[in-house]
């Protein structure tokens, strides 16, 4: 008898070191199966963000401090990678020619301080074009008015194209990466992991097409402008305007600083923005 009980407890041990194992298999199948998923969650988010829409135009919440939501396309544009449509600066339809004669906001011309050295010598004088109407040095309206917005007129009232500070912000709150496939920046919130994207769209310059403005010899570099609302500042020849400029020489992981452009005929790309209500 003694015999028999030995034998059925030995049984009783190997199938508890049996099971034992299973677990532990089991155990490891899971916890291999939670880090691959993991890093496909990792991996997505190098894509930009899916999001909610307002009036039919998706946007992303970057977890910004001002609570700016920044639309996933330009104007004009259906896919995040594709340029949209160019605008002079308080225009809110694009055009074939880019220039001061077929600029719409009221300004009038001026001579510069300095001469500029010409056929003649230094008898030419630099013309500048000062904005007159609701944005004249006489007044105190430095951004965009609703009925010159870009963003608003063909967006609806809850969108506008962003303002200095704003773009601003997007600078200080985020990193970006350079991608070569689709040409333009991966810009990824530090706050919260969520991106948009930002295509190197260059600009329009009289009648001449974007493309003709990224070849430098032998090489191409693609440039990406995008128009704020801002003025730059009233006492600048022109009223010169605040616009976000990048290309592929730019190698660092944070967008660039805002920037200055006198012309504000040219044509540029708008990425608008709206407000996250409280």
């Amino acid at each position: 008898m003694k015999k028999e009980k030995t034998q059925y407890v030995g049984s009783i041990e190997r199938e508890s070191i049996t099971v034992t194992i299973l677990l532990l298999l089991a155990a490891s199948l899971l916890l291999t199966t939670s880090c691959s998923s993991s890093s496909k969650v990792a991996t997505s988010n190098t894509k930009p963000s899916k999001t909610a829409a307002i009036n039919g135009h998706g946007y992303v919440d970057l977890g910004l401090p001002s609570k700016t939501l920044w639309a996933t396309c330009n104007v004009g544009a259906k896919k995040a990678e594709e340029y949209g449509n160019f605008y002079a600066w308080g225009e809110t339809q694009p055009k074939n020619d880019y220039s001061w004669k077929t600029y719409t906001l009221p300004y009038e011309k001026s001579a510069a301080d300095r001469p500029v050295q010409g056929d003649n010598g230094f008898k030419d004088k630099l013309t500048s074009c000062r904005l007159t109407g609701p944005y004249s040095m006489d007044t105190e309206t430095m951004n965009l008015l609703p009925e010159d917005d870009a963003a608003t007129i063909n967006w609806g009232q809850k969108w506008s194209i962003p303002t200095q500070e704003q773009w601003s912000e997007l600078c200080d709150t985020t990193l970006c990466r350079w991608t070569q496939q689709k040409k333009g920046f991966l810009v990824t919130s530090k706050r919260n992991g969520k991106s948009i994207f930002l295509p190197a769209c260059g600009m329009y310059n009289g009648t001449e097409a974007p493309e003709t403005f990224l070849n430098e010899g032998d090489s191409v570099r693609y440039d990406g402008l995008y128009w704020s609302g801002t003025l730059y500042g009233k006492n600048w020849p022109g009223n010169e305007a605040s616009c976000l400029r990048f290309n592929t020489g730019y190698q660092r992981n944070k967008l660039p600083r805002m920037s200055s452009a006198s012309e504000l005929y040219l044509g540029m790309s708008i990425r608008p923005v709206a407000k996250l209500q409280e």
